[in-house]
């Protein structure tokens, strides 16, 4: 399983000044949940969600970012709930 050290070690690899992006977190815990690694995935759809801000510069939520937030959601819900079995 991942641990919250190995994700902050894993984005600051990606090299000095490039942030890993929402999208590469959600794709890892998509790998992540594809082998059953349930505790890994929801650290990283964790992670996304937190990377993936709602609000635009205007104040108004962007369309496509709810969107996303709502698979990542509903993602890490899917992986808390295998994870309990």
């Amino acid at each position: 399983a991942a641990s919250a050290v190995s994700i902050v070690g894993a984005m600051s690899s990606q090299g000095e000044g490039e942030a890993m992006s929402w999208k590469d977190m959600k794709q890892l815990g998509n790998e992540a949940f594809k082998k059953n690694d349930n505790a890994s995935a929801i650290e990283w759809y964790t992670a996304s969600i937190d990377s993936l801000s709602l609000p635009s510069a205007s104040g108004v939520a962007d369309p496509e970012s709810t969107r996303e937030l709502s698979v990542l959601f509903s993602n890490r819900a899917a992986a808390h709930i295998r994870a309990s079995r």
